[in-house]
C-alpha cells in the first residue's frame, strides 16, 4: 500500500536541473513541500522516494491527510512503528525532543512530530 503510492507519486514527478552541486532537482507537485536534489538523476529519484517516506510518516504521526496521486492513496494506519524503542511509550516527549534513554539506558533516535 505504501510503497504502491510511493512508486506512483515518483511517476508524477517533476525534474530539472538546477545550478547547484547536485544539479538535478525533483518534486512531487500533488505533495506541498516534497522535493529533493541529487548528483545524477537516479540518486535524486532515490533521495526522493525516501522523503516521501518520512513525509507519509510525518502526516500520519500527525493525522493530517493524505492526498491521493494518480488515485492511490495510503489508507489508514492505526500505529506507525518508528523503530527502535517505540515500544517504549512510557514518557511522553516533548516537542522536537531527539533522544530519549531507553529503560537499557541506551538511546534511541527519533524526533517527536506532535502539534
Amino acid at each position: 500500500m505504501i510503497l504502491e503510492y510511493i512508486n506512483a507519486a515518483l511517476e508524477h514527478a517533476n525534474y530539472e536541473i538546477i545550478g547547484d552541486a547536485e544539479p538535478y532537482y525533483g518534486e512531487i507537485p500533488e505533495l506541498p513541500g516534497v522535493f529533493a536534489t541529487g548528483r545524477t538523476l537516479e540518486e535524486c529519484r532515490r533521495n526522493l522516494a525516501g522523503v516521501i517516506d518520512e513525509w507519509l510518516v510525518i502526516r500520519l504521526r500527525r493525522g493530517l491527510p493524505i492526498p491521493p496521486v494518480a488515485g492511490r492513496t495510503v489508507g489508514e494506519i492505526d500505529r506507525v512503528d518508528t523503530g527502535a524503542g517505540a515500544e517504549d511509550q512510557t514518557r511522553p516527549r516533548k516537542k522536537n525532543e531527539l533522544f530519549r534513554p531507553s529503560s537499557s539506558g541506551s538511546r534511541s533516535f527519533g524526533l517527536s512530530y506532535r502539534s
